[in-house]
């Protein structure tokens, strides 16, 4: 107990603990902000029905049940939700702008969860009997993970990193397999994609992409 006690004081003082430990937060807290992006892409976007709890639509530091039994801040997800339809009315960029200011709050994740659901909900058929399809690169960074769900004439491509994202795909080439869109249109940055897939300028904008066929095969 005394020990205990002693942990507790050494945690809690501003000249021990924590100036050691801030450097290394402030290091990790933007992989940890994509790879909850990763996973909340991942999660809708591949075979099965997707499980989000309530109050993770932001990040959720508390542990697993009865942790995570907390209090929901609704009133600050309305606002957020508010913010982002208001942005959105000005651009897909100012909305992009506004998710990277606020984005130690969850808002990028907050973003992501929205649009990858109402897409979800635009192209139920595509998710719920879509065909998975691995698809696969060539290059000395291979550092992302990636896959095609398919239901006739739709396709939605899926590309997210798995390193640090300046760094990713530089020389990566991927391999799509025979009768994939030639178009695409991303659904976080509203941007066009056609052609051979550059990943690494994919990312230029945001950190993950979700890319719809623009012209059904």
């Amino acid at each position: 107990m005394l020990r205990t006690g002693i942990f507790k004081v050494e945690l809690n003082s501003k000249d021990s603990f924590l100036p050691s430990m801030m450097p290394f937060v402030k290091k990790i807290i933007g992989y940890a902000n994509i790879y909850t992006m990763v996973q909340v892409i991942i999660k809708c976007a591949a075979p099965g029905i997707p499980d989000i709890y309530r109050g993770c639509e932001l990040w959720d530091l508390s542990y697993v049940d009865p942790d995570n039994r907390r209090y929901v801040n609704y009133d600050l997800r309305k606002r957020l939700l508010h913010e982002l339809k208001e942005h959105d009315k000005t651009s897909r960029d100012a909305v992009l702008q506004w998710a990277e200011k606020n984005y130690q709050i969850g808002a990028q994740k907050f973003f992501v969860t929205r649009e990858i659901l109402r897409f979800r909900r635009a192209n139920a058929e595509l998710f719920s009997e879509g065909e998975y399809i691995p698809v696969y690169g060539k290059g000395s960074e291979r550092n992302v993970i990636s896959f095609i769900r398919k239901y006739g004439n739709k396709q939605v491509l899926v590309i997210l990193p798995l390193g640090v994202v300046e760094d990713t795909g530089k020389d990566l080439q991927l391999q799509l397999p025979a009768g994939s869109a030639t178009e695409w249109i991303n659904i976080f940055t509203k941007e066009e994609v056609s052609g051979d897939i550059n990943v690494h300028e994919l990312y230029k904008k945001f950190p993950v992409a979700v890319l719809s066929s623009k012209i059904d095969n």
